[in-house]
Parts: C-alpha cells; structure tokens; sequence
C-alpha cells in the first residue's frame, strides 16, 4: 500500500521496484473491500510470489495476486 499521493506516489513506488515502476495499479479507498475475484484467478500470500509466477508460466493460472 502507498498512501503517498502525486510525485511523493510516484517516488515511494519507484523506491520500492528498484526504479523500474509499475505497469498497473489498482486504487481502492474507502472503507469497503476489494473484490479480486473478477479479476484474479489465485491468490497466494506475499512471499509466495515466485511460485505465482510458476503457475502462471505453466498456464496453471492467468492473473495471480499476492497479498
């Protein structure tokens, strides 16, 4: 989560990719929750990252999240 607005965002997601940034975000406000399901196909906890990258190379998976 980055609660930073404008270039302080855009500095604090630079900081936390090495520099590269990122391709999409999602921005949720609110108190009410997001609903990954419409758009992601699994969800594995964070430090599982590299086996969604796994599954999704072995076309186990289309859109992974990890939370």
């Amino acid at each position: 989560m980055i609660p930073e607005r404008g270039e302080a965002g855009v500095a604090a997601v630079r900081e936390l990719t090495g520099g590269r940034g990122v391709a999409h975000v999602v921005e949720a406000v609110g108190t009410g929750s997001f609903d990954p399901g419409p758009v992601f196909d699994l969800t594995l906890p964070l430090e599982s990252v590299a086996e969604g990258y796994a599954v999704m190379s072995e076309r186990r998976s289309i859109t992974t999240m990890s939370s």
